[in-house]
C-alpha cells in the first residue's frame, strides 16, 4: 500500500500540500524566466535599473546610460561584429575556439583580468 494515497496515516495530506507547494515554487519559476524587462529608478540611491536581463539588474547613473546612449549605434555596430563568435546566452557556454577567430581590432578581455 502506498503511503501518498493512506489518508490514515495522514500522508495523502501531506503529499498534497507538498504538491501543491511544488507547483506554486515552479509556477514561479517559469514565470521568472518569461520575465519582462522593466525600468526602474532606485529610492536609495537614484540609480536607474534595467531588470529582466539576468540574475541582477543593470544599473547605472543617468549620466552614464546618456553617454551610453550616444554611443548606441557603434555598441550595435560592434554586436554585429561579434555576435559569431560570443555565445547568445550563458547556457550555450564559451567556445574558445570561435573566440580565437574574432577579428583583428576587436578586444578581447583574457580570462584572467575579467576574473580579478
Amino acid at each position: 500500500m502506498s503511503t501518498q494515497s493512506n489518508p490514515v496515516n495522514g500522508q495523502s495530506k501531506e503529499y498534497n500540500e507538498l504538491l501543491a507547494k511544488y507547483n506554486a515554487l515552479k509556477a514561479a519559476a517559469d514565470a521568472k524566466s518569461n520575465k519582462q524587462i522593466t525600468f526602474h529608478v532606485s529610492d536609495a540611491t537614484g540609480v536607474i535599473m534595467i531588470r529582466g536581463l539576468g540574475r541582477f539588474p543593470l544599473s547605472m547613473y543617468f549620466g552614464q546610460w546618456t553617454r551610453f546612449i550616444s554611443v548606441y549605434d557603434k555598441f550595435r555596430a560592434f554586436l554585429e561584429q561579434v555576435k559569431e563568435y560570443v555565445p547568445q546566452s550563458k547556457e550555450e557556454g564559451v567556445d574558445l575556439a570561435k573566440l580565437a577567430k574574432l577579428p583583428a581590432g576587436i578586444v578581447v578581455t583574457p580570462a584572467e583580468k575579467a576574473a580579478s
